[in-house]
């Protein structure tokens, strides 16, 4: 009888063991949906800019946790985007320049995508993600400017004129990077077109499509929407420039040079001047052109805004929003007048400074702000954290999810970036940190040591306006910082 009872009891908890086991495996990872806006600067509704019309992400926002403090490592596309997939630090990559392909500094490099691939996601990119793209880093890729034609502009006249900038750029040698610059358009368009008729709007539906064969694969996955707009060309279809009315905007306050900066912090705005209705050797932007400018920025915004309002309806009819993590950044911030420069590539605020959204299902803690210090590199531990594998080695960020699900918890201490300068043909690194209080920036000579540094307070002096610098009240907390600064790029 005992032998029976004992028997019985084995049985019993084998049973037990194997319906736990069952549960276990029937409970699926998370899917990802990481929505990667270019240019995006934090100015929407929900981070206090009630002039921006963007109710889908304000949605978004109120579903899940936003962040004030997070921050890129360098304020420019491809140095961004590739520190962001490999979590690694720009000094460690090696990618620190627009034409540096990320690739080819790195080709044993394990990116997110990689990394999920092999622990079972099918990963999926379209859009904007690197600015060398190569479909071998995603199971599945979408060229949607190449393979489906959809380019920058909607005019017939823009397309054909592009066409025959390209072929004077071939003429006369062009190549890369200066056959692109070469065949650049106007700075903004107006076009009477669907969504669809646009990159954005295209791509939207091709992330539609593709979550439908997720479904249809029962498949966990990471895509990534890289969102081109609102990067310049300023083009989105009429209906979101008549949002705004052009008399209403606000130019930047603060269309001056901060006091006391320094050469290096300075931007040329290349970037701008590039295109045909620019003068390519103005210091100034006249107030007409700079409101049309920042109209077209907001009406770029409010058309993006229209696409993630799309994608979250797909999630939740096609029955993934219960099961599917969403994250919304952008690269790094962007100037639209401030500091009487353009564009980005520099290491002020506004440049480092990206909007930070993160939504989970059935999160308790919904609408909660998060004043702790993020960094970009910090998501791929982050998605790693949530889909239950190790991060590799070679990734420097930290995982947040202690700050998402718990938004008082403390953040980074200093959140690090970096931009170089060849001013007045002197090259230095520009290394900058933030605490959040203050923003210390100071630029390394390889020969000279440090050649100039700029200090901000941000409580007192948000927009960066004043350089204290060279006040001696504050040359203890500056040492802190450079010894802060000196740290992290000796851990590299």
């Amino acid at each position: 009888m005992r032998f029976i009872t004992k028997l019985l009891t084995y049985c019993l908890s084998l049973t037990l063991l194997l319906a736990v086991s069952l549960q276990a495996s029937a409970i699926k990872k998370p899917n990802f949906l990481f929505i990667w806006i270019d240019d995006l600067r934090a100015e929407l509704g929900c981070y206090g800019a009630e002039h921006i019309i963007s109710p889908h992400i304000d949605r978004l926002a109120d579903e899940g946790v936003i962040f004030d403090q997070a921050f890129c490592q360098e304020a420019i596309c491809t140095v961004s985007r590739a520190s962001l997939i490999t979590g690694q630090r720009p000094n460690t990559n090696g990618v620190q320049r627009l034409s540096d392909n990320f690739r080819k500094k790195n080709p044993d490099a394990i990116t997110i995508m990689n990394h999920l691939s092999n622990h079972g996601y099918e990963t999926i990119g379209m859009g904007k993600q690197l600015h060398h793209e190569s479909e071998n880093e995603w199971d599945a890729w979408f060229d949607v400017e190449r393979k489906y034609k959809v380019g920058k502009y909607y005019a017939e006249e823009a397309k054909a004129g592009i066409l025959e900038l390209k072929k004077e750029a071939r003429a006369k040698g062009l190549k890369g990077l200066a056959s692109f610059v070469y065949s650049l358009w106007d700075s903004t368009e107006i076009p009477n077109c669907d969504d669809n008729e646009l990159h954005d709007g295209y791509m939207t539906d091709i992330a539609l499509r593709e979550m439908d064969r997720m479904v249809e694969l029962d498949q966990t996955f990471f895509m990534s929407v890289g969102f081109k707009k609102p990067h310049l060309p300023f083009v989105a279809p009429k209906k979101y420039w008549d949002l705004y009315n052009r008399r209403s905007i606000s130019v930047a306050e603060n269309h001056f040079f901060p006091k006391d900066m320094p050469q290096h912090a300075k931007s040329n705005w290349g970037e701008l001047k590039n295109y045909r209705d620019i003068d390519p050797d103005a210091k100034e932007i006249s107030s007409e052109k700079m409101l049309e400018l920042t109209h077209g920025y907001y009406a770029c915004i409010s058309y993006v805004d229209a696409q993630i309002g799309r994608l979250m309806k797909g999630l939740k009819k096609k029955g993934l929003a219960n099961n599917t993590i969403v994250v919304l950044t952008s690269d790094h911030g962007f100037k639209l007048g401030e500091h009487k420069m353009w564009c980005k590539h520099t290491n002020f605020n506004i440049d480092l400074k990206v909007p930070l959204i993160v939504k989970r299902p059935g999160a308790r803690n919904a609408g909660e702000r998060s004043s702790g210090i993020v960094e970009l590199i910090d998501l791929f531990p982050t998605f790693c954290d949530y889909a239950d594998i190790a991060s590799p080695p070679t990734v420097e960020g930290k995982s947040i999810r202690g700050l998402i699900e718990n938004t008082q918890t403390l953040g980074k201490r200093y959140a690090f970036s970096q931009y170089p300068s060849n001013a007045q043909g002197k090259y230095a690194m520009g290394y900058s940190l933030t605490d959040g209080e203050f923003r210390y920036t100071e630029w390394v000579n390889p020969n000279k040591g440090v050649d100039s540094k700029m200090l901000y307070n941000l409580v007192l002096d948000p927009s960066e306006n004043v350089n204290i610098s060279s006040k001696e009240e504050y040359s203890s907390k500056m040492a802190t910082y450079s010894k802060a600064i000196q740290s992290m790029k000796n851990a590299n």
